[in-house]
């Protein structure tokens, strides 16, 4: 590994903190399984306002720091649900 990393120039703490995220659980795949059925439910018309109103009439307050388009990395990309 370490000849790996040498030739990469790739520092081993980045590697290291890497590894350590690709363990952990997705915090958000709730949230975005709720997204896409939301989505699918309504044959794929429903943009990320309509589904905030969606989530926020099934009782899910979604912080405003998750909503599109600044932070977009709880919702799924358009091609995630329609590839």
């Amino acid at each position: 590994m370490t000849i790996l990393l040498e030739a990469t120039k790739f520092p081993k703490a980045t590697y290291m903190y890497w590894q350590k995220r690709f363990d952990r659980e997705d915090p958000n795949a709730n949230l975005e399984k709720l997204i896409k059925e939301i989505f699918e439910e309504n044959k794929g018309n429903y943009g990320y306002r309509r589904i905030q109103l969606a989530l926020k009439e099934r009782g899910m307050k979604v912080n405003q720091k998750k909503n599109p388009p600044d932070h977009a990395q709880a919702w799924p990309k358009r091609h995630e649900i329609h590839p």
